[in-house]
């Protein structure tokens, strides 16, 4: 307790120090770090006065030395991070519009006093790492989580802001210093911005558009949905097939009906509009083609009583009703798309098909046109003609007959001329039509399908994933090398590490995770802790990870999160053997070999007994039996007398440095095959290198 409280002390006294700067800054400096130093608990990184910025603390922050800060910063996120800020985030750019306000501050954070940039947009506060150029958000505040913002009444030149206690920053208080003349801006800007955005969060507009979105997507509401427009189709079809006389009252009764379907279409679409106003529901297709057919009726209906011209035709557009169906359908749906996608590489081949067909049409002007005024006198009549003969398959022109009627001979040019049309346009660029419309709609599809197994793919990882399935995604698909890997796994530990402590807790794994720009936000519990780190395994007592222990974690997270992506891939594809085959070899590799403890065990006992053989062949080599204490023995046996001792592995003036090897513990030697002969010259604290490939005992 009186060690918790000193240490409160001194971060208060670190703060109004930081504010009033000068000589007496430098001096609280100094005692502190000669405390701190006589402390036997102290594991406090020394602080040092910043006399480009008097006034402010900076943190020697030993991270420095390993992280390399600048080598991982968002400045290099687009070159050898491949966008890693995205998991990470990054504060804008300076001189962003989105910025409302920025400046460089000290920031009290988990009682850590820290300088950085910090920046305000419209939906968040946003504090980036230690350091003059590092532009990696480390951590922020959404505003819409914020409490409370307010002046200091002990220290003019800082204020508080408190954070919602179940939100994203777990209700902790941040603690701000900034120039006497913008504080007071700061703090307007942020409550303003505060209000805003919560109630863009959390006002009653906000919460019934989620109740009523929930509603109108729900299962059973888009199927009562679909069954009303399949009967609206039935009662449509019916009333053009009955076509009841307007004084009637079956035409009566059927008014009314459409009229019933029409209000229920139109207060479905109120739902809809409402639900997802305003940008998704207009980003939607399907959603702008249901606004343009209720639309289009209800305007009908309204100018049905004045004998508007062309009212005919705005009544047939409940007709289209049923192809509202396709937006609430799924098959339907991803049928029509497969279709919309086609339009654009199809619609180039149809502008080569009607190249070709204009030109078959000016060709039986010239050639046919003074023979055959009805067919061929114009352009427009040369290309009736022509859509006939490839419709129809029929030449209808009895003025220009392929066989003579007077002898019944072979008119070869108009021969040739059909020929030639049928087998270019019907044959040649009719079957490119096809193709291309068929390849695109199984492109279409397959996309469809990898789309559907993805969310599989995600289902089954939240079933048997890790808290950090999200985090390990990203990780993943950002990096394509071992060394962009590591390099983004220290960054992570530094953007983790508030206070540059040089170690992560659960507390700050709680806190940091939630941070990150993840699809779905991380949040671990105590128990996934104890899971992460093996049982503690890769943490020390008090339960701190080390940047070479979070290493090793988040590279053993990855390998089982590849295996376990494998396996449930594996599961998805057993109708098909190859795919099937291929993942389970790629998953058979990635097993792990046995245990690796015990490799890595095995290993250093057979680097101890290698520096006892170099030393055991040295005094050998000198004949000095200094080694072992015998007269020509390299190691001396302790179980044998003072005479003529012989060494555990009975090495004599005859054996070679080989035979020295192969006899050197029979019982832990590898085979005699996977043994190199070690020349004379070659060191011999090399001996390790020639085992390298011989299979771990």
């Amino acid at each position: 307790v009186d060690v918790l409280d000193t240490r409160g002390v001194e971060r208060a006294e670190e703060r109004r120090a930081a504010v009033a700067g000068g000589e007496a800054l430098k001096k609280l400096i100094a005692e502190r770090n000669e405390m701190m130093g006589d402390r036997p608990d102290a594991d406090e990184v020394p602080l040092t006065y910043d006399e480009n910025n008097q006034g402010l603390l900076k943190r020697v922050n030993s991270l420095e030395e390993f992280a390399d800060l600048e080598g991982v910063g968002a400045e290099n996120a687009g070159k050898d991070l491949h966008g890693a800020g995205n998991v990470i985030g990054n504060l804008p750019p300076k001189g962003s519009p989105e910025t409302v306000r920025e400046g460089k501050l000290a920031v009290m954070i988990n009682e850590e006093l820290v300088m950085c940039n910090v920046a305000l947009t419209n939906a968040m506060l946003m504090f980036g790492l230690p350091g003059a150029k590092s532009r990696v958000r480390a951590d922020a505040i959404p505003l819409h989580e914020v409490v409370r913002c307010q002046r200091n009444t002990r220290e003019s030149c800082v204020f508080q802001i408190q954070t919602m206690h179940e939100g994203f920053n777990s209700g902790m208080t941040y603690e701000i210093s900034a120039p006497a003349e913008d504080v007071d801006g700061w703090v307007h800007d942020i409550r303003t911005l505060a209000a805003i955005s919560y109630a863009a969060k959390n006002g009653w507009i906000v919460k019934a558009q989620d109740r009523v979105g929930a509603f109108y997507q729900s299962t059973p509401c888009q199927a009562f949905v679909a069954f009303l427009i399949c009967v609206n189709f039935f009662i449509v079809a019916l009333d053009a097939q009955l076509q009841p006389a307007e004084d009637s009252a079956l035409y009566s009764t059927m008014d009314k009906l459409d009229i019933m379907f029409l209000v229920i279409f139109t207060v479905e679409l109120a739902i809809n509009l409402f639900s997802n106003w305003f940008r998704p529901f207009w980003k939607d297709g399907w959603n702008v083609f249901d606004f343009f057919v209720v639309s289009v009726s209800i305007l009908s209906e309204l100018i049905s009583d004045f004998n508007v011209p062309g009212m005919t035709v705005l009544r047939t557009t409940r007709a289209f009703r049923i192809m509202r169906l396709a937006g609430k359908l799924k098959s339907l749906k991803r049928i029509i798309s497969a279709l919309t996608s086609s339009i654009i590489p199809v619609a180039n081949a149809f502008l080569i098909l009607l190249t070709a067909g204009c030109i078959f049409c000016v060709l039986g002007v010239e050639f046919f046109g003074s023979k055959s005024e009805v067919s061929f006198g114009t352009f427009a009549r040369s290309a009736w003609t022509l859509w006939n003969v490839l419709a129809f398959g029929s030449w209808d022109d009895e003025t220009l007959p392929v066989f003579r009627k007077e002898d019944g001979t072979i008119d070869f040019w108009i021969l040739i001329y059909i020929v030639c049309l049928v087998f270019v346009m019907l044959w040649v660029l009719l079957q490119v039509v096809v193709a291309l419309l068929l390849d695109n709609f199984v492109q279409s599809k397959a996309r469809s399908d990898a789309e559907d197994e993805l969310e599989k793919l995600k289902e089954a990882e939240v079933e048997g994933g890790t808290p950090l399935q999200p985090l390990l995604r990203d990780f993943v698909l950002t990096f394509d090398t071992q060394e962009q890997l590591k390099r983004g796994i220290k960054k992570l530990f530094v953007v983790l590490d508030v206070g540059g402590q040089g170690y992560l807790d659960y507390q700050k794994m709680h806190l940091g995770l939630k941070k990150l720009n993840t699809d779905v936000r991380i949040v671990i519990t105590e128990e996934d802790w104890t899971e992460i780190t093996v049982h503690h395994t890769l943490s020390n007592a008090l339960g701190e990870m080390n940047l070479q222990q979070f290493e090793k974690m988040m590279m053993g997270q990855i390998k089982s999160y590849i295996q376990r992506g494998l396996t449930d891939i594996m599961a998805m594809n057993q109708h098909r053997i190859e795919n099937h085959a291929m993942l389970a070899g790629l998953r058979v590799l990635m097993l792990p070999k046995g245990d690796e403890g015990a490799q890595e065990e095995l290993i250093g006992d057979l680097e101890k007994k290698m520096d006892e053989l170099e030393e055991a062949l040295s005094g050998w080599a000198r004949g000095d039996g200094s080694a072992g204490g015998g007269n020509n023995n390299a190691v001396g046996d302790q179980q044998h007398g003072n005479g003529d001792r012989r060494g555990p592995i009975g090495v004599g003036s005859s054996y070679s440095s080989q035979d020295v090897l192969l006899k050197f513990n029979k019982d832990e030697q590898p085979p005699v095959e996977q043994l190199q002969p070690i020349p004379a010259s070659k060191p011999l604290f090399r001996i390790l290198e020639a085992t390298k490939e011989a299979p771990v005992m």
